[in-house]
Parts: structure tokens; C-alpha cells; sequence
């Protein structure tokens, strides 16, 4: 488990729960260093590749994971109709499962992971925590995938003021 020293979890309005700095950090402080919830080694994963990574995962564990955000439920319309005919039926396969989690009317564990996976260099990982920092287009902390210590650290680039 993270140890939470310079943020707090709570409430971000509609979208969910967000993390808040409890007091103002400098640029340069590492905020975070935690290991994934559910990872996968593949930038191709699948439906099945996901399900079964989520299935072996601890109750408690599930229960955190389905707990983060989905972006279920988009127009199909903001999606191609079709596939190249080029494309191979197993890729064919995987966009369809995709545009299916995030079309589809419920929250499923391949939408959550689609909406909160972090690229780990190959593949991707949701985090209990790192999920919940907000993402921006000029961000105040960067993300970085450590591979040798297997965690993903959150560093501090610029002030962040209490309640940022």
C-alpha cells in the first residue's frame, strides 16, 4: 500500500474521486511510489487478458480496482464504423472488444482499465492511486513507469499549492 504523505483521496465532483495535496509541495518531491493493481506485459492485450489478470486479483483488490473511473458509455459515433480490410482478424478482434468496453452501457473491467492504464514501456498498469491524479495538458507532476523497482513514481515538477 502507498503511503499518502502529501495528498489526500476524496471526492472530485462528478467524475469520481481525485487526489488533493494536503499542504504545498516543491517541485522536485516524489509523491508516490506505488506498485500496480493489475498489470499487463503486452501493448495487444485482449478482453480475456484483462479478466483473467483481474480475476486473480484479491477481493479487496477488485473492489479498489472497480472502484476507479470508466469512460463507458461513448457515442459510437465518435468511432470509425469500420476496419481496414487489411487489418488481421485477431486485431479486428481486439478493436471490437475496445470499442465494445467503451460503448457498452455498464462499467466493465476492461473499460476501467482502458480509462486509468499507464504505459509501463511494454505494456500498461492501473494503479490504486496514480489513477486518481488528474491529468493535464500542462501538468504540475510528472509520471514515470520504474521498471527496476516496479512502481510507478509521481514527482512534484512545479509548486503545488494546498488542494491542488
Amino acid at each position: 500500500m502507498a503511503e499518502l504523505q502529501f495528498f489526500e483521496i476524496k471526492q472530485a465532483g462528478p467524475k469520481g474521486l481525485g487526489a488533493y495535496a494536503t499542504n504545498p509541495i516543491k517541485p522536485g518531491t516524489l509523491l508516490l511510489a506505488e506498485p500496480p493493481l493489475l498489470r499487463v506485459n503486452t501493448d495487444y492485450y485482449f478482453k480475456s487478458d484483462i479478466e483473467t489478470l483481474f480475476a486473480a486479483l484479491q477481493p479487496s483488490k477488485q473492489e479498489i480496482y472497480l472502484s476507479l473511473s470508466s469512460a463507458h458509455g461513448q457515442p459510437h459515433d465518435w468511432y470509425p464504423s469500420k476496419i481496414h480490410p487489411a487489418v488481421s482478424d485477431e486485431e479486428r478482434k481486439r478493436i471490437k472488444e475496445q470499442h465494445a468496453a467503451r460503448t457498452g452501457k455498464e462499467k466493465s473491467v476492461l473499460s476501467v482499465f482502458m480509462t486509468n492504464a499507464m504505459d509501463t514501456g511494454e505494456g500498461a498498469a492501473v494503479f490504486e492511486h496514480a489513477s486518481r491524479f488528474n491529468h493535464c495538458c500542462v501538468p504540475n507532476a510528472c509520471f514515470a513507469w520504474n521498471e527496476k523497482l516496479g512502481v510507478e513514481t509521481i514527482y512534484a515538477v512545479k509548486v503545488i499549492e494546498h488542494g491542488g
